[in-house]
């Protein structure tokens, strides 16, 4: 799919149109190139790096306030989530929240190609090639920042410097690598000359080689400086001599050969050296690669201009050879795209941790989707609650008919408080998931054995009595001081915990996960006094819980992502962000309910 969309691209870059369409040919040849890679971009489902992540992070946003999630998520920008936020406030779904992102950066990006490129096919073609898979596909956060940070880049688009920093500053709210954008403000303002560049460009290699770790760690207790020490990797000549560093000098060498061919105007100087002083930042930036890939990006992407310069423009300096020159240069930029291309498709194929082989990663759709071809932290998580919405629509359609019939309690009964959404209140159930009373309540009451912790409210101020399931009746509150007491006993009991490795793990706890590679680690804890066991196994980087019995038989043929102790000793109860699960200790779910609640309920 991938391969085939860029012979398709590079066709429509090189083939000539009939002359009747001259006058229209960039026009053509956008919309021809445009629409695939929007159709692409919207219709898609886990393909990219991130796809995950912040399907997670958008769905959270509608059941977490924002203050909560800048505390959960600190990186993430504060102008994100609010975007994030007022699309869930429009119930607008993750995947219609991609696709509109999606293509407001690839129309946006194609406009910006249209009124400055040289060759508007190649330029699509290299932005497909080089930028779409990372910017577009994976990290959407700074790939809108980058997008709309064009405006800067645009010969026909002059703002005042004022405006400019403005502008930078909006989008760090969204990114704050954005910033490193004030360099362009100021550089392209200073007539900067290529022999400058490389004083620039070899300073930054000597840079490059300077133990920076070491340097900044004296500065750790800074706060921004222990931010940026995260991304610091190996430091010295290792970096000079690594893929990322060892490629770019190649390009800045190649684009330097052709300086005074493709800088014609000021505005292509401008472009030009904004892209060479891009590579000069991120080998300065090297001993970080991640923040160096990230702040130097917003001038690498340059490349969708300055390559079609060099193929238009660069035969130009050998001009008694011109067509031969035209031939190897264009060979050479489409093989480098080529192997680009390659490159995107197998790394995006790692990060998303697709299941298959990473050379042919499916495109993978919405009519298609499957989260468990990838292996990833979040794709486990969103496909973990998407099984729980799809088991919470299923029970929310019988719920009347469980809360409509009511049974008689047994003191050998235990019980739980549930919320009804038919009802709007709580109601409480056995352990078999029937509804025991006509009593209500509008707020979680706690149970002792068979006697409820219930609220009476007396001149508005509540009283608590106790509520007898099996007698109906209400009695004083120190009546229940032996249960009281058992219960305490039991949600305060430490548990033993070991360290297990995978061979010591029972084969029916093994035989509920569906790839045992993925276990990393095993923690077994052994509540004695309850008489049951939680196991807590890391699958694919994720901590997910196996209740059991003492002889190691899951108690539930599922594994959750919390672990909270069992509930009076009988009730398995299971948080997610979206909805609460509650099963018994027979495997039987017996209720499902929304994680939180808004309802104002009078009892």
């Amino acid at each position: 799919m991938y391969y085939l969309l860029f012979i398709y691209l590079l066709a429509i870059s090189f083939i000539p149109l009939p002359k009747k369409y001259e006058q229209k040919d960039k026009l053509i040849r956008l919309i021809f190139a445009a629409v695939p890679l929007i159709l692409i971009s919207v219709m898609r489902y886990g393909v990219g790096a991130d796809y995950f992540s912040y399907q997670y992070l958008y769905d959270k946003t509608s059941y977490v306030s924002t203050s909560v999630m800048r505390w959960e998520f600190p990186n993430i920008d504060i102008g994100f989530l609010y975007l994030m936020k007022g699309f869930g406030l429009l119930h607008i779904p993750y995947w219609g929240f991609v696709a509109i992102l999606s293509t407001l950066q690839i129309l946006a990006m194609s406009w910006w190609i249209y009124r400055n490129s040289e060759n508007v096919g190649l330029s699509m073609l290299v932005y497909y090639a080089m930028f779409l898979f990372v910017w577009n596909f994976s990290a959407l956060r700074q790939g809108l920042v980058i997008t709309f940070a064009l405006l800067l880049f645009d010969k026909d688009f002059e703002m005042p410097v004022w405006a400019e920093i403005l502008l930078i500053l909006g989008l760090s709210l969204f990114h704050s690598s954005a910033l490193i954008l004030l360099l362009y403000v100021i550089s392209k303002r200073i007539n900067i000359s290529r022999n400058a560049i490389l004083v620039i460009f070899v300073t930054c290699i000597v840079i490059s080689l300077l133990p920076f770790s070491t340097l900044l760690g004296r500065f750790a207790h800074i706060e921004i400086v222990a931010r940026f020490l995260e991304y610091v990797g190996t430091t010295g000549y290792r970096n000079l001599l690594s893929f990322a560093s060892l490629a770019r000098i190649a390009l800045f060498i190649g684009t330097v050969l052709f300086y005074k061919a493709i800088t014609s105007d000021t505005y292509s100087k401008n472009i030009v050296n904004a892209f060479l002083l891009g590579f000069a930042l991120y080998l300065a930036l090297s001993f970080a690669p991640v923040a160096a890939g990230r702040f130097a990006s917003y001038y690498y992407i340059l490349a969708i201009l300055v390559f079609p310069m060099i193929v238009t423009k660069g035969p130009e300096v050998y001009a008694r050879l011109f067509s031969a020159v035209h031939i190897l240069i264009t060979s050479a930029l489409v093989i480098f795209l080529g192997v680009s291309l390659m490159k995107e498709v197998s790394t995006m194929a790692e990060q998303t941790e697709y299941v298959g082989d990473a050379r042919m990663m499916p495109y993978t759709t919405l009519m298609n989707k499957d989260a468990t071809q990838f292996k990833s932290t979040y794709a486990h998580l969103v496909y973990d609650y998407e099984q729980r919405d799809v088991r919470y629509l299923d029970f929310k359609a019988k719920e009347p008919t469980v809360t409509g019939n009511i049974k008689p309690a047994r003191e050998q009964d235990t019980f739980v408080s549930v919320w009804s959404e038919s009802l709007q209140t709580y109601i409480y159930l056995n352990q078999r998931g029937e509804r025991v009373t006509d009593l209500t309540s509008n707020t979680r009451s706690p149970i002792y054995g068979y006697n409820i912790m219930y609220p009476n409210f007396y001149g508005g101020y509540p009283i608590d009595s106790v509520y007898n399931l099996v007698t109906e009746s209400i009695s004083d509150p120190r009546t229940i001081g032996p249960e009281v007491s058992l219960d305490f006993a039991r949600s305060n009991e430490y548990p033993v915990t070991v360290e297990m490795t995978q061979n010591e793990l029972d084969s029916r706890i093994l035989a509920l996960f569906d790839d045992v590679t993925q276990i990393t680690s095993i923690l077994e804890r052994t509540f004695v006094q309850n008489d049951y066991k939680i196991y807590e196994i890391v699958f694919q980087t994720v901590p997910m819980h196996v209740y059991t019995d003492m002889d190691n038989k899951p108690l539930v043929d599922r594994h959750f992502s919390t672990g909270t102790r069992l509930y009076n000793n009988a009730f398995i109860v299971t948080e997610g962000f979206k909805t609460r699960e509650i099963y018994n200790l027979d495997n039987t779910l017996i209720w499902v309910e929304p994680a939180q609640s808004t309802s104002t309920i009078k009892n």
